[in-house]
C-alpha cells in the first residue's frame, strides 16, 4: 500500500478490523481520523479503511479529522538521525484540525490510523495537538511499521510532549518541545505471523 499497491486492501482492512474491533478502548472510539500524507491529497487506501472502522462503530463524522496544509518530505525517506532531530516538529508545523471539528474534539476518545509507522514522529504530533485541543484520550492504530537494523529490528518510538498555543484549527499556532523520551518505545514487540496471515486472507478472497 505505501507504494501505490492496493490489491491487498482487502485482505489487510479485514485482518486489521478482525483484531482492533475486538478491543473495548477501540470500540468505544467517537471520533475516526486518518494520518495525513505527506501530500495535500487524501490517502484513499487509508480513506476505505476508516469507513468500515466508522461504519462499525456507528460514528457518523465522516469530514477528514485531520488536514496537511503544506506538503512535506516522506518520513522514511530522510535518515534516521535528521528525522529523530526533528522529530514531531515537522509535522506540526504542516498539520491543523479540520475546522468542521471545532466544537468536537473537547472530552472524546478519538483514534487515528495510519498505514505505516517509523518513530512515532507523526503520531506524536497528532497526539499533542488533539489533547491540546482537548480531547481525553488518543489511540492510534498504524497497519505497518518500517524495520531497521538498529533496536533488534524495529525502529524506536520517540515519545515527545510539545506547548502549542494559538488556533489549532488554523495553520498560524506555534509548539515548542518541552519533553523528548527517544527510547520510549526500544521494547515493541513485532508479529512474524502479520505478514502471512495477510497472505492467506488474500489467498482465498482470491477463490
Amino acid at each position: 500500500m505505501k507504494d501505490g499497491d492496493s490489491k491487498y486492501l482487502d485482505a489487510i482492512t479485514l485482518y486489521l478490523l478482525s483484531g482492533i474491533m475486538s478491543l473495548p478502548e477501540i470500540m468505544e472510539t467517537e471520533i475516526w481520523g486518518i494520518m495525513p500524507s505527506s501530500g495535500t491529497n487524501i490517502n484513499e487506501e487509508m480513506s476505505h479503511i476508516l469507513t468500515q472502522c466508522r461504519y462499525l462503530t456507528n460514528r457518523r463524522l465522516k469530514y477528514p479529522l485531520l488536514i496537511r496544509h503544506t506538503t512535506t518530505k516522506k518520513s522514511h525517506c530522510t535518515d534516521p538521525a535528521t528525522r529523530l532531530s526533528i522529530g514531531a516538529l515537522k509535522h506540526l508545523e504542516s498539520i491543523k484540525i479540520n475546522p468542521k471539528y471545532r466544537k468536537k474534539i473537547a472530552g472524546k476518545k478519538i483514534t487515528i490510523l495510519d498505514d505505516y509507522i517509523t518513530n512515532g514522529c507523526s503520531f506524536e504530533a497528532v497526539r499533542n495537538l488533539l489533547i491540546s485541543a482537548g480531547a481525553s484520550k488518543v489511540n492510534f492504530i498504524a497497519i505497518g511499521r518500517f524495520t531497521s537494523h538498529a533496536y533488534n529490528g524495529l525502529g524506536t518510538y520517540q515519545k515527545e510532549d510539545y506547548s502549542l498555543t494559538g488556533d489549532l484549527f488554523s495553520n498560524n499556532y506555534t509548539a515548542s518541545l518541552s519533553n523528548r523520551e527517544s527510547n520510549y518505545g526500544l521494547h515493541g514487540q513485532y508479529n512474524d505471523y502479520a505478514r502471512q496471515d495477510v497472505e492467506n486472507l488474500k489467498d482465498i478472497l482470491e477463490l
